[in-house]
């Protein structure tokens, strides 16, 4: 079950849908940059059992392959990112978690400069 679970994570997809900047400043965090990040998960994993998936964590930083920043962010199947800095690339990469705290692999990693 438990090399299932970390196999069918893999077919997890990742789209960056949206950035913007944050202009003025204002609000919550003090402006910057935001990447709205959405996903989905099969109901199946590759040997057609049902996933159970207690959450999902998004990982990401200024380097490939680097991540200094981990949000876990619950069952949410998308999420915006806030604070970043215009004009840097960010890379991204997204992990689904069961309850008893197995994590999945990563997703590919997807990059965006804002």
């Amino acid at each position: 079950m438990r090399k299932a679970f970390l196999r069918s994570m893999l077919l997890i997809s990742i789209f960056l849908v949206t950035s913007c900047g944050g202009g003025n400043g204002g609000g919550n965090g003090g402006g910057g940059t935001t990447a709205t990040l959405q996903w989905t998960t099969p109901a199946t994993d590759i040997e057609n059992s049902s996933i159970t998936i207690s959450g999902y964590k998004i990982y990401y930083g200024t380097e490939s392959g680097v991540y200094t920043t981990v949000v876990d962010v619950g069952m949410k199947n998308q999420y915006t990112v806030s604070g970043l800095s215009p004009g840097k690339t960010y890379y991204f990469a997204i992990t689904a978690y069961s309850s008893d705290g197995v994590e999945s692999d990563p997703t590919d990693e997807q990059a965006k400069t804002l």
